[in-house]
Parts: C-alpha cells; structure tokens; sequence
C-alpha cells in the first residue's frame, strides 16, 4: 500500500509526497523522488482524467526502471486523488 499526498491547485497537480508505505527500500527511493513525481505536475486534469504507464500518451507517466510496481501504486494513488478531486469539482472522468 502506499499513501500519497496529492495537493491540486486550480486544476493542476502542484506537490505530490509520499506518506506511510510497505514498499521495499531500495525501489521506493527510485520512485519516491521529485524527478518523479514532475512528471505529474503542471498538468490540466479535467483534460487527462487519468494518469497511464505509458510515457509516449498524452497523459503518460514513464514508469521507473526496475521499480514497475511502485511506479504503478503512485500513479494509482495519484489517480484516486485526481478522481476525488475531479468528482468534488463536478466533472466527469
């Protein structure tokens, strides 16, 4: 399990941070850093809906190497944030 901590500003993914987590050490710290989590930011979610593994997609999210299944729960986490957030806002995924 992991959670994340997801703060959304008009729209967009502005800070993503990782809070208590099973995850084994060395591949969360491949996942759980800013270089990872930028590639979330900035990006209008009533547009993506939903973040994808899959870099080459307009709403693709490069999974890390080696760390394919942390980089899946993140992006699952951040995509029950972002499902939350576009449902409070009124809009449909």
């Amino acid at each position: 399990n992991i959670e994340m901590y997801t703060v959304i500003s008009e729209g967009v993914i502005v800070k993503l941070a990782s809070g208590t987590n099973s995850e084994t050490p060395g591949f969360k710290d491949k996942v759980f850093t800013s270089s990872f989590y930028e590639k979330f930011y900035g990006r209008d979610l009533s547009e993506l809906k939903q973040f994808v593994l899959n870099g080459g997609e307009e709403n693709g999210v490069d999974a890390v190497s080696g760390a394919t299944y942390t980089s899946t729960g993140t992006l699952n986490a951040v995509n029950n944030a972002v499902s939350f957030y576009l449902e409070y806002q009124g809009v449909q995924a």
